[in-house]
């Protein structure tokens, strides 16, 4: 009789006995977990991207609707869209503008330049980027304030050297707003005022006349009437020119007078009326005043010493 096999009482570990396509069910089973933690481990630690973390390039030519001329200047601009600072930009020489950073949203879509009616629209950004976009601006009319426009009266050629001569800073000069600010109807009385002239009463400018002029030394100066010389000598300056049809007036000594004026020895007084009272006048004018300064003229000789 054989003898028993010792090992027999032992107890034996437990085969795992399956079928072929049995045992992969359960290796896929088993292995479940271990992917799941792999898959986790593989992801941004803040979690699967959002569309706050998108960014979008918007851009796009501005141009004239009309005649399709790029616009330069224009200013381009988005807002609106929830937790999105507006931002917005300036078209360049080429009518192109470009906004970067822009996350997806729905937002205001702005377009101004001045001359051109402002474009207002929406715009929903996604993520595909960039979004190319075309603008045309319709021109607009700008209504401006009224300017009044105001001709001056043509100077005589003799009357255009005024400003030239004043320029200088030779001799000294009174043009019509100083007259008007003076406020003198009579020119004896605009002359009071101003150093360097004086204005005096003889026996040849009594009887209602202002006064005659005298410069430094009692000496009178030669008087000229729109360019042309009307006296020398102790004449009333009022027979010439009324403060009202008075333009202007240019005062010399004997050693600033220019050529053009330097008749006598004393200096001299140029006086310049209006333009538009001169056309007023007319012949009355030309003859009458001229007849009264000669006759003055003709006085101040004979009484000449």
């Amino acid at each position: 009789m054989a003898s028993p096999d010792p090992s027999a009482d032992v107890p034996r570990g437990r085969e795992l006995v399956c079928l072929p396509l049995g045992c992969v069910f359960m290796l896929l089973i088993l292995s479940a977990p271990l992917l799941a933690a792999t898959d986790a481990s593989s992801l941004p630690a803040g979690g699967p991207p959002s569309a706050m973390d998108t960014v979008v390039v918007v851009e796009g030519t501005v141009r004239d609707a009309l005649t399709r001329e790029e616009l330069e200047g224009a200013v381009v601009h988005l807002s609106g869209a929830p937790g999105v600072v507006p931002t917005s930009t300036a078209t360049d020489e080429e009518g192109r503008f470009h906004l970067s950073q822009v996350r997806p949203g729905r937002y205001e879509f702005r377009v101004s330049r001045l001359g051109y009616e402002e474009l207002w629209d929406s715009l929903t950004v996604t993520g595909e980027s960039p979004i190319e976009l075309e603008v045309g601006m319709v021109p607009q009319a700008i209504e401006l304030d009224p300017v009044l426009v105001r001709r001056l009266p043509r100077l005589s050629p003799e009357m255009e050297g005024f400003e030239e001569r004043r320029d200088r800073g030779i001799g000294r000069f009174v043009s019509r707003s100083e007259i008007e600010a003076r406020g003198t109807s009579q020119v004896s009385d605009l002359f009071r005022q101003l150093p360097g002239v004086t204005v005096e009463r003889t026996s040849a400018t009594r009887g209602g006349g202002g006064g005659h002029l005298l410069m430094r030394g009692s000496c009178p100066p030669s008087i000229y009437l729109d360019g042309q010389r009307a006296a020398a000598g102790p004449v009333d300056i009022d027979a010439y020119v009324s403060g009202a049809d008075l333009e202007a007036v240019e005062i010399y000594s004997a050693s600033q007078t220019p050529p053009q004026f330097s008749y006598g020895r004393c200096g001299a007084v140029v006086l310049w009326t209006r333009p538009a009272a001169m056309q007023e006048e007319g012949r009355q004018f030309s003859w009458g005043r001229l007849a009264l300064a000669a006759g003055f003229l003709g006085a101040s000789i004979f009484l000449r010493p």
